[in-house]
């Protein structure tokens, strides 16, 4: 019963802290999440409750493979979120822009979480889902390719997002195999 009583305490902090506004954004969210568990790992630890879940949470979070998860999501997230407007800044379509404000930013962002998942679970590395996500993209920008700017706008931020992500998984499997 004390073991619940710690949890809602802990919980509760966690809580109020999302409220603060540096938790406003998907960083914080991530902050939030590795917050949590990490109090209910340290609860856990110091109470012994469920028999071998410390020992496997332990081994889990210090071992090589976390790690390289870490960094290959880090740098597949992040780096390409850099390096994607980069290479892209001067092929931006000027006219016609309609739709959501950072739509591509946040489709970047998930088609190469969606990707660098794929090549380090995917067992044979396949390459039709990859296929299938750059197909998925395409179908839902098929009347813009009409300009020639803006098909290459396209091709050449999805390729190098495509390219970022597919090396982050390949470094994850190459380093750090199951």
């Amino acid at each position: 019963m004390q073991l619940v009583g710690i949890v809602a305490v802990v919980r509760t902090v966690i809580d109020i802290l999302e409220l603060l506004p540096a938790f406003f954004s998907w960083q914080g969210l991530a902050l939030a999440q590795v917050l949590h568990i990490c109090a209910i790992t340290a609860i856990v630890s110091l109470y012994g409750e469920i028999h071998g879940l410390s020992s496997w949470l332990a081994e889990t979070w210090l071992s090589a493979r976390t790690y390289g998860l870490i960094i290959a999501y880090g740098v597949s997230l992040g780096l390409g979120g850099v390096l994607v407007p980069m290479i892209t800044t001067g092929l931006v379509p000027t006219q016609g822009q309609g739709g959501t404000k950072n739509a591509g930013k946040y489709i970047g962002m998930l088609e190469r979480l969606l990707l660098t998942t794929l090549i380090i679970y995917w067992p044979t590395l396949d390459a039709t889902a990859v296929g299938l996500i750059f197909s998925a993209k395409s179908v839902a920008r098929f009347p813009e390719f009409k300009k020639q700017s803006f098909a290459e706008y396209y091709l050449l931020g999805t390729l190098s997002s495509f390219l970022i992500a597919i090396a982050s998984g390949l470094l994850v499997r190459s380093y750090f195999p199951r």
